[in-house]
């Protein structure tokens, strides 16, 4: 796009060209560098916006870059204006709407902020998913699980192998032993609950077996392998899609959902305190 630069634009770029950085100083006069119609672009708009502390060369291509949108933005408003009728262009009362709703949430924030109690108890988290356990039914399989990914080649494979069956009471620090030497990425805490999909995201190529329950009882080791990774993966116990979510995978959501519902009813309380007061000190009348 062709297009002839003012003076002032001109007096701007020149004065980067010789290194100044004050060339967005106020000046005595503002002065015009752009125009729409009857809308200008001031020098001192440019200045006011300018993020400065930009090389010479990135700070001529955001001049040029500020001037254009702002000449789009007014081009298209200048449209929009001969284009609306006059009740479509009356938009006081959905920015007064929108500032009412802006400050509420804002105050609403502060009050939750200073207010609201956050802390939850594991005996709240229990009773609530023994009242409410039938809403928690998994969208997917989960499992607990360790895992071990190591690169083709790794040493003592044989070792970390029967190291991820588990029997033997030292078998544990054998496996923390060898992944912090030679493991890409493991796992090693059985108690977390996982679902398939995250367990995927982990470990490429992974499936669950058609029986998996009874495929897991007989054989909770599974071993994959590519052109430059194996991955061992030991299933301890998977609950199917469908079933009741455990507790333990479910507590922090019950958490958040306990924590909402106090400050659905902090709110309440404070909008039903401050209609009862206005009521009773006559600051709010229906006529």
């Amino acid at each position: 796009m062709h297009y002839k630069l003012n003076k002032h634009i001109l007096i701007f770029l020149a004065a980067l060209s010789l290194g100044s950085c004050k060339y967005f100083e106020p000046a005595k006069k503002d002065k015009h560098v752009a125009r729409v119609y009857d809308k200008y672009l001031n020098a001192s708009d440019l200045n006011e916006a300018y993020p400065g502390d930009m090389p010479k060369e990135d700070s001529i291509q955001w001049v040029q870059g500020f001037i254009n949108l702002w000449g789009k933005e007014q081009l298209v408003l200048q449209k929009a204006e001969l284009n609306l009728t006059e009740e479509q262009k009356d938009v006081e009362q959905q920015i007064r709407e929108y500032r009412n709703s802006l400050i509420r949430h804002i105050y609403e924030q502060n009050l939750v902020k200073q207010k609201l109690d956050t802390s939850v108890s594991q005996s709240e988290i229990r009773d609530y998913y023994e009242e409410n356990h039938h809403v928690f039914p998994l969208r997917e399989g989960i499992m607990r699980s360790i895992y071990v990914v190591v690169d083709q080649g790794a040493p003592r494979i044989e070792e970390l192998r029967q190291a991820l069956y588990l029997r033997l009471p030292g078998d544990l620090y054998t496996l923390e032993d060898y992944c912090r030497q030679y493991a890409s990425k493991y796992q090693l805490n059985d108690s977390i609950w996982i679902s398939v999909s995250d367990l995927r995201a982990e470990i490429p190529g992974f499936e669950i077996n058609p029986n998996p329950s009874r495929f897991y009882e007989q054989n909770p080791l599974v071993e994959l392998a590519d052109s430059q990774k194996v991955y061992f993966i030991h299933v301890k116990e998977y609950i199917p899609e469908g079933e009741l979510a455990p507790l333990k995978y479910v507590s922090n959501k019950i958490r958040e959902i306990i924590v909402h519902h106090r400050k659905i009813n902090l709110l309440k309380t404070v909008e039903n305190s401050l209609f009862e007061d206005a009521v009773r000190k006559n600051h709010f009348e229906i006529y």
